[in-house]
């Protein structure tokens, strides 16, 4: 299926947008991609299954990779579900490293929806059944995300909205637009 049809919500240890990827310290990205994870790493990369820097994917469970934590679970809309996180070191002026996440199918029958609302209390009620397993100040950081107020973006836009130098359209769940794909083959086809 198409990059355009699956939708994303991902935010850091702030509540703010981020683009759906996290980066530690050793260079290790984990992507959320369509309804799984990607790990990049282009120390570790060689040439296989993957390409450049790829070097593993999850859909669910967790994983302990270099210096990143990552825990993901199946849910709504075939969507993958995350928390993926750095440790926290002693040292006082380093920010926190988290990213908080949802990967899902974005459409309903024919009609575009993106994320939905039961997502979100998804991911929500699976972050509060997981903060045994986690550090103490991300227990700390997720107790205060609001992701109700989280934006979500349409993966296809936000493919085109890199390549082509423009920020990635985002919207507030529940008002999600078709995505710019759609819309031009819907066009084409009048």
């Amino acid at each position: 299926m198409a990059l355009s049809n699956w939708d994303t919500l991902a935010v850091d240890h702030n509540n703010n947008f981020i683009n759906g990827a996290i980066k530690s310290k050793m260079g290790v990205i984990v992507e959320i991609y369509k309804n799984w994870l990607y790990i990049s790493d282009n120390v570790a990369w060689q040439n296989g299954s993957y390409a450049k820097p790829v070097v593993s994917e999850i859909h669910y469970g967790s994983l302990i990779y270099k210096d990143v934590f990552i825990y993901a679970k199946r849910g709504p809309q075939q969507g993958v579900y995350c928390i993926v996180h750095t440790p926290i070191y002693i040292n006082k002026n380093e920010k926190p490293n988290l990213m908080v996440g949802i990967g899902c199918y974005g459409y309903d029958g024919d009609n575009w929806v993106g994320v939905r609302h039961e997502s979100v209390d998804f991911l929500t009620e699976m972050l509060s059944s997981n903060l045994e397993d986690l550090p103490l100040e991300y227990k700390n950081i997720i107790e205060n995300l609001d992701l109700r107020a989280a934006l979500r973006f349409n993966q296809g836009d936000n493919y085109f909205a890199n390549n082509l130098g423009f920020n990635s359209p985002s919207s507030k769940v529940g008002t999600a637009k078709e995505p710019v794909l759609t819309k031009i083959i819907k066009t084409k086809l009048q």
